[in-house]
């Protein structure tokens, strides 16, 4: 996913906006569809057991598999209609990416996030068995 938000990010043209579009977009295997796919079976593995907290739990990936369906099919030709915008003017610049952190705030969502950061301090179990282990005297 990160490869793909990294794609769409620095599409120079909207054709290869487009590509990476169709990549999430695509009706039979492209990431929504496989989302879809996803969730419906967490649903079938919640009610596994038969289990009533199963059934609810079903029911939330029921209707997450029911709104990603939603969602690609109101974008289903949106690859193309990309693509059919022609080559942009210029990139975007850095006030036009400002005025989008902008729009994400007014809405109330968070802006997309970047790849993980990796924590440079050691994990706490790390620290704990370098305190804890056995010292060896070597003669």
């Amino acid at each position: 996913m990160l490869h793909l938000n990294d794609r769409m990010s620095g599409a120079g043209t909207y054709a290869e906006a487009a590509e990476a579009a169709e990549e999430v977009l695509h009706s039979e295997h492209g990431l929504l569809e496989r989302l879809r796919c996803f969730f419906e079976a967490a649903a079938e593995q919640a009610t596994a057991d038969e289990d009533v907290e199963g059934w609810h739990l079903a029911d939330r990936f029921t209707e997450a598999a029911s709104s990603l369906g939603d969602l690609a099919a109101d974008l289903t030709d949106a690859a193309e209609e990309l693509r059919a915008l022609g080559p942009p003017t210029s990139r975007p610049s850095r006030a036009h990416t400002a005025s989008r952190q902008h729009l994400h705030q007014r809405r109330h969502e968070p802006p997309c996030p970047g790849p993980p950061q990796q924590d440079p301090t050691p994990s706490l179990a790390n620290q704990e068995s370098r305190v804890h282990a056995p010292h060896t005297h070597h003669p």
